[in-house]
């Protein structure tokens, strides 16, 4: 006789055939890759007048040579341009035609040179020192009063505040505004030690509607920190906390033609600190596998809180080492700038390490969409999954390994599931099987699920957020605006019991209004939850984790996720 395991791998062969990981071929709509980037994103990305596209590589771990890549059809190919001699690039201003980019020069003593061409990208260009403050990460030229006046963000080397230089005479001459800075990461609450501790950095300025300047800032701690200027840049308020999560990872601003604004970063949260030496260095960073995408017609009402793009290595043992050293190229999705094209279509680079840099082509209506349906197959394309191996490896990582992962339903063998187990292994960080799934941002909505509770089920948690987590971070239960426990009796309120070796299916209706969410169990209102944490743009992600305290080997199953909106 057959053992059930038998059974179980049988069927994963049969279904693994089914499922591909093919990217489609029809008209592009939804995220997809175009290109690898020929460097890392903050700076080369160009799109000319004519509608060519070109992409600058920068002088550095490459070694490539002097090109750029080049599209002639809105980044749906490229090739590549070599040349002899010196080229420089910088964007246009749309008011005198004259190209500008403000860089670190080469001199030793921290210079910081403008750029600037008067007869076209491909003409001759002039180069002026400006200042000697070591800025570094600095970013493109931003035109704002139709053209008058032109803003360029940047921070230090030495770390001391976010600021911008600007100019009123179409780049010749140039000022630079006060700094503003952020309050450093201190040990306590969940972390037991600190985190990397840089202030405020890679800042990203946008013109709003009302000429206001708003510019978002990467910083140590668990948010965006803002800061606003009413005269153009000059001068700029108190950095405070703005709504947006993220830590130590760069936001980007993308003003469309119709000033509508998208914001690219990464709306996520790290494991929490241990307790390590303070260095004032990197340590791990275990937040910058999947970065996101909003956008908003007034700066105030976002729309979206999408995954724009999950690292595809996410899950791989070798993570660390994938590419092989290359400095400080951090093997992330994080760090992005973007154009706008014709028909509603974007352009994105993203990404350090030129094994991960990509360039991804959306079309802006896909952050409009109402419901998402999770697809569970091996690929596991939607999901993540990961676990970590202790021991930081490479640069600023950790090995990984699939944690939760696809089998065949218990009762039925053709239809895939997503299992989740508690293997204790002494190589992991955390043993406890979990995973994240993103589904477009919902002030009113419902997600709906079946879930399975083996015979010698352990417990589970179900978490509805507006931000990612780690899927092994069990500090989402305690950090949730809806969290939802299972003991290992199944008990999911204080009189409910889930049906264990049934398939269950629950429903999870929320409201900003009434701050509550109503929980169903086979379409049977089994009680309320209280918003227990704010929520910003919406709830964004469910998150599923085994609790169990002991060897869970048969845990739990989930299938049939689908989340829609309610307004």
């Amino acid at each position: 006789m057959r053992s059930r395991n038998t059974f179980k791998i049988i069927g994963l062969l049969a279904f693994a055939l089914l499922y591909s990981c093919k990217t489609s071929t029809e008209p592009i709509y939804a995220p997809t890759p175009v290109a690898s980037a020929p460097a890392n994103a903050f700076q080369g990305l160009i799109k000319l007048k004519s509608g060519e596209i070109r992409y600058y590589a920068l002088v550095g771990d490459d070694d490539l040579g002097k090109f750029y890549m080049r599209s002639l059809d809105q980044g749906l190919t490229w090739d590549t341009i070599r040349y002899t001699g010196t080229k420089l690039f910088g964007r246009q201003n749309p008011k005198t035609g004259t190209f500008i980019r403000v860089a670190r020069g080469t001199a030793t003593n921290g210079e910081v040179v403008v750029q600037r061409a008067t007869n076209g990208i491909d003409g001759a260009w002039t180069q002026t020192a400006i200042d000697t403050s070591e800025a570094i990460m600095i970013k493109p030229a931003l035109f704002i009063k139709n053209g008058e006046r032109i803003i360029v963000p940047y921070h230090t080397y030495h770390h001391t505040g976010a600021a911008v230089y600007y100019s009123d005479d179409d780049g010749i001459s140039w000022k630079s505004s006060n700094a503003v800075q952020a309050p450093p990461h201190k040990k306590g609450g969940i972390h037991k030690g600190v985190r990397w501790n840089h202030g405020a950095v890679e800042p990203s300025v946008v013109e709003l509607k009302d000429g206001t300047l708003w510019m978002l800032m990467r910083t140590a701690q668990d948010y965006l920190y803002q800061s606003f200027s009413k005269d153009g840049g000059t001068t700029w308020s108190e950095a405070t906390a703005s709504p947006f999560h993220s830590t130590i990872t760069m936001p980007t601003f993308l003003k469309l033609k119709d000033g509508r604004i998208l914001l690219f970063w990464n709306n996520t949260a790290p494991l929490p600190e241990t307790d390590h030496p303070t260095t004032g260095w990197e340590d791990v960073f275990t937040n910058r596998d999947a970065l996101h995408l909003a956008i908003t017609e007034d700066g105030k009402k976002w729309t979206g809180f999408r995954e724009l793009y999950l690292n595809p290595a996410r899950n791989a043992f070798d993570f660390p080492l994938r590419g092989g050293k290359l400095g400080s190229n951090d093997r992330s999705v994080q760090q992005t700038e973007a154009i706008e094209l014709e028909h509603n279509k974007v352009l994105v680079s993203l990404g350090q390490h030129p094994y991960f840099r990509k360039i991804l082509l959306f079309d802006t209506n896909w952050l409009y969409e109402k419901e998402r349906t999770a697809s569970i197959t091996p690929c596991l394309e939607q999901w993540t999954v990961h676990q970590y191996f202790k021991g930081i490896v490479g640069h600023c990582a950790y090995r990984r390994t699939a944690g939760a992962h696809i089998t065949p339903s218990p009762l039925q063998s053709n239809i895939p599931t997503l299992h989740f187990q508690y293997i204790p292994d002494n190589l992991l960080l955390d043993s406890h099987q979990g995973a994240a799934w993103n589904f477009p941002a919902m002030e009113e909505g419902e997600i709906s699920l079946d879930i399975y509770l083996s015979k010698d089920f352990k417990g589970a948690a179900i978490s509805l957020t507006d931000h990612w987590y780690n899927a092994t971070d069990s500090t989402v239960v305690a950090q949730a605006p809806y969290p939802i426990t299972i003991d290992s009796e199944g008990k999911l309120l204080e009189k409910f019991h889930l049906k264990k070796q049934h398939w269950n299916h629950v429903k999870v209706v929320w409201s900003k209004k009434n701050q509550q969410a109503d929980l169903y169990v086979n379409r049977n209102k089994v009680g309320s939850l209280k918003q227990r944490a704010k929520v910003w743009g919406g709830i964004s992600y469910i998150h599923f984790l085994s609790i169990a305290q002991t060897i869970d080997r048969e845990g739990f199953y989930i299938r049939n996720i689908k989340a829609k909106t309610l307004q």
